[in-house]
């Protein structure tokens, strides 16, 4: 899966991103860096939506993408980055998909599915 977008990929480089190695060495200080990073975010959730799918039903969609359909069905992988116990880096997928309906004018969540 090709993945797009700049926050699934910085969330990677700013946790691996330790120390100042400019002369090509290793600085004593990397694991250390490492480890604070991780341990500030123990608790940060990044998510990112990949692949998104869009269908209008019942009455099609206008060709400026407004849809003017009666419902619509979203489909996309959900991609959840954080850090575990351990202090590593972890990426859970899963695949989603919404109904929304048009009511009034207005789109309204009326199911989800997750797996």
């Amino acid at each position: 899966m090709l993945i797009s977008g700049k926050s699934f990929h910085k969330f990677y480089f700013d946790f691996y991103g330790g120390g100042d190695n400019s002369d090509g060495g290793q600085d004593a200080d990397v694991a250390t860096t490492a480890d604070n990073k991780a341990a500030q975010s123990a608790t940060k959730i990044n998510i990112t939506m990949s692949n998104p799918h869009v269908r209008w039903l019942g009455g099609g969609c206008c060709s400026d993408g407004c849809g003017d359909g009666s419902a619509a069905v979203i489909s996309y992988v959900r991609m959840d980055q954080s850090v575990d116990s351990k202090g590593g880096p972890v990426t859970r997928l899963s695949s989603e998909t919404r109904v929304w309906e048009n009511r009034d004018g207005r789109l309204v969540h009326v199911h989800f599915h997750k797996s």
